[in-house]
């Protein structure tokens, strides 16, 4: 399957859906964002939590870190 955008939360530990699933610095489970974009346009934002993570592009992947990870 071809995809332009790949779009991908990680987290370290897997809750069932809707706990500890949270884009939220504060809480722990929450490592990064993790977008890639063959285009390198990086399109996909989240105006709540981005001004608050690290953000770092690595070539055609975009990180959004959670600070306190």
């Amino acid at each position: 399957m071809d995809a332009d955008i790949l779009y991908i939360p990680v987290y370290k530990k897997e809750f069932p859906r809707g706990e500890g699933r949270l884009f939220d610095p504060e809480k722990d489970n929450f490592i990064t964002l993790a977008q890639c974009d063959a285009d390198k346009n990086f399109p996909i934002t989240n105006n709540f939590i981005d001004g608050v993570l690290k953000r770092r592009i690595d070539g055609p992947i975009e990180y959004k870190w959670n600070p306190s990870f």
